[in-house]
């Protein structure tokens, strides 16, 4: 094998394990600044200085079989060396580079891996080349057998040996410099004792009782909260939030991992709640409230330590000398959550698990129809957080005003578009930022194109699913003339074909009597205005059967409430259009703007019309399964509010940047006082620079001249010496 190989290939893995392995051991600090900083020079330096250590055994044993280049010395030995020296110094930077955005990202075991990839690189290509390592000769001398190993030259193996001694030991104190320096960071961050916090008690209120939807049976009655007790849980939360706030990102991860553990572990008793409070179907409860909440927790315990991480700021070093800046996330403060009924688990979760990742306390309010899912829910959480991280408050609307009015330092709601305004008014007053996720009038649009059995599967089961109280329910459906009465046709039997009885029912029953009241009145309005049902009939109990109305345009007002206001109940209008063209101007018609879903075998053509409508998530040949995924940002527009949840963007509500500069420069800034026309004219160069065709070399070296003169006279200024020449005149 030739030599060359050895030489160019051999000794840069090991520096660029050397450059990944500095991050990885400074890991802590690189995380607290968002960036290398001093540590990206380590790797680096350490490699010119080893290049330079073996630039001695180019030059003194030139027949060393390791750098031995060429046969019979046709290429002078000095013009390889700087190229095994640039290979060892960029190898090293390459390293150093790679791991440290790892480490920003908080993936360790990348670096790491980086750090054995260039090891193991090293160890192959040390095995295939062994022999040629440990030979002095020519190539051959090599090849005839007549090479002498290293072990018969004394005085080179007392070369190689100081070489190696010269080599590590500086290695060795660096690296165990920046070992020391990490466990001293480590300990300033270790998470601090959570102090006393005295958590008041969050009752004193009438006691709120109910049946359950779903068989009647009574339900044991939960305390609630008293409204003038919301100031002292509000303040102990702030109390509380300062400590759990300090915590680095990953304790308060490994406590929502054991918090999930926990959720997990008690599935079973989550569901049974909720069916009790609710009514909801068993499949349902498991697979709406428990599964998807396993895989919001684990996506947040995974990507929040990179979410939150510091994010460098990249600054002109010759307008910027000396100076560096980061972003940080830090923590609103305290959050008041306020959950809605229609999912008591999954929803506060999308909220709770990265509010308190990003290191917030969180005052939650449950609906007051769900108390007791609410109360299981904290529970669980509580167990691993310190005390009054997340303190839970119950009762109806009074108390959701009182704990807003108490000052926290952001509100989440979800609700309806009613209550949201009237949120959104206490919220503006204080003021604090506020995030409203409000109601929706979902549409289906159906085109002729469609797989029809896949489509009446889909569209069926995202109207009726937990009986239509859910936000990105579909309520209105506009399928294009060309295939409208085949779709009837399939519709009307897919809904009859649903069972309404026992724990397997498809269609549960409505959650209160007030839901009840408000799906019946606008049954009763749509029949009256003559339009026609399909399955439907008198509700038994809380069970109102699905429901199918087929509206004509222009035989009935456009102004019913089926049409324009949210039903939430297990109710769904078809209206035939002639086209795509009409479907999206219907649906776009809606001051509600949630989500939409598009049926069609031409998925470009669905991606084209998804572009056009007015709402937040779109779903092609699917539907209303979106806030399932805690990767993918649920949101809405109009009078679907403007709140976020899941995804990184959620963080934008639940966090505040901070942008932190630190200047290592020692000279005043060329802004700063005095002022004076060579202020000025610098200014005027500074300007002229940037305007594209101004720019000439000219016009730099003017501008360079201005700005050197600048800084001379501020030096004088500063030492209390006359004003340096050329500009010194004090600007009118």
């Amino acid at each position: 094998m030739a030599p060359i190989f050895d030489t160019i290939l051999l000794d840069p893995p090991v520096a660029f394990a050397l450059g990944a392995l500095v991050p990885l051991l400074a890991a802590p600090m690189i995380r607290r600044s968002g960036g290398a900083d001093g540590y990206g020079l380590v790797a680096p330096a350490l490699g010119a200085w080893m290049a330079g250590i073996f630039g001695f055994f180019f030059f003194r044993y030139p027949d060393w079989m390791f750098v031995y280049l060429v046969e019979a010395k046709r290429l002078p030995l000095g013009a390889c060396y700087p190229l095994f020296a640039l290979a060892w110094i960029g190898g090293a930077h390459l390293g150093t580079r790679l791991a440290t955005r790892a480490i920003v990202e908080r993936r360790t075991l990348a670096a790491l891996g980086l750090v054995i990839l260039g090891l193991a690189i090293w160890g192959i290509l040390f095995a295939l080349t062994a022999d040629q390592y440990v030979h002095v000769g020519t190539t051959l001398e090599y090849r005839a057998r007549l090479a002498r190993t290293i072990a018969g030259d004394p005085s080179f193996t007392v070369a190689f040996n100081l070489a190696g001694i010269a080599a590590l030991v500086p290695s060795l104190v660096v690296g165990l410099a920046i070992v020391f320096e990490a466990a001293r960071t480590r300990r300033r961050e270790r998470p601090s004792a959570a102090a006393a916090v005295s958590v008041p008690d969050a009752g004193g209120g009438a006691p709120l009782g109910g049946s359950s939807p779903g068989d009647g049976a009574p339900l044991v009655p939960v305390a609630t909260t008293s409204p003038d007790r919301l100031p002292g849980i509000v303040a102990a939360a702030r109390e509380a939030q300062a400590v759990w706030g300090a915590w680095p990102v990953e304790a308060r991860v490994a406590a929502l991992r054991r918090a999930r553990d926990r959720f997990l572990a008690a599935g079973d008793e989550i569901v049974a709640t909720v069916r009790r409070e609710t009514g909801k179907p068993l499949p349902e409860a498991h697979l709406v409230e428990v599964v998807p909440s396993a895989d919001l927790f684990s996506y947040w315990i995974r990507e929040a330590p990179r979410l939150l991480a510091s994010e460098r700021v990249s600054l002109n070093p010759l307008l910027y000398p000396g100076k560096s800046g980061r972003i940080e996330r830090r923590p609103r403060g305290v959050v008041a959550l306020l959950s809605p009924w229609n999912y008591p688990v999954a929803i506060p979760l999308r909220t709770l698990v990265p509010a308190l990742a990003a290191g917030n306390a969180v005052v939650f309010k449950p609906s007051e129809l769900t108390p007791r899912s609410g109360a299981l829910l904290a529970s669980i959480l509580q167990a691993e957080l310190p005390p009054g991280v997340l303190q839970i408050v119950q009762g109806a609307g009074e108390v959701g005003r009182a704990l807003i009015e108490a000052g926290p330092d952001a509100t989440c709601f979800t609700g309806s578009s009613a209550t949201g305004r009237k949120v959104a008014e206490s919220c503006a007053r204080l003021p604090i930022p506020c995030s409203l996720e409000l109601g929706g009038k979902d549409a289906a649009i159906v085109l002729e194109d469609c797989d029809l059995e896949r489509t009446v599967a889909g569209v069926g089961w995202g109207a009726f699913t937990n009986a239509g109280q859910n936000c990105a329910s579909v309520e209105r459906i506009y399928v294009v003339r060309a295939v409208a009465d085949r779709f009837l046709e399939a519709l009307s039997a897919f809904t009859g074909r649903l069972t309404r009885d026992g724990e397997l029912a498809e269609v549960g029953p409505l959650a209160s009597q007030r839901q009840l009241g408000v799906v019946e009145e606008q049954l009763v309005e749509a029949r009256a205005a003559g339009l026609r049902e399909i399955g439907g009939g008198a509700a038994l109990g809380l069970r109102v059967p699905p429901s199918v109305l087929v509206y004509e345009r222009g035989r009935a007002s456009d102004q019913l409430h089926v049409l324009r206001d949210e039903t939430f109940g297990p109710i769904v209008v078809v209206e035939t259009v002639a086209d795509e063209e009409e479907a999206i101007l219907r649906a776009n018609e809606s001051p509600f703007g949630l989500s939409a879903s598009i049926w069609t075998r031409d998925l470009a053509r669905g991606e084209r019309l998804a572009s056009r409508l007015r709402v937040g998530t779109i779903t092609i040949d699917n539907v209303a399964f979106t806030p399932a995924l805690p990767m993918a940002p649920w949101s809405g527009v109009g009078a679907s509010g403007y709140g976020v949840t899941n995804s990184p963007l959620a963080l934008e509500g639940l966090t505040r940047p901070s942008f932190l500069l630190v200047d290592r420069a020692k000279r005043p800034e060329l802004w700063w006082y005095p002022y004076d026309q060579g202020l000025v004219e610098l200014a005027r160069g500074l300007t002229a620079l940037r305007v594209p065709g101004r720019r000439s070399v000219g016009l730099a070296l003017r501008t360079l001249r201005h700005l050197l003169e600048r800084g001379a006279r501020q030096s004088k200024a500063a030492k209390g010496g006359p004003p340096a020449p050329g500009g010194g005149k004090r600007a009118a």
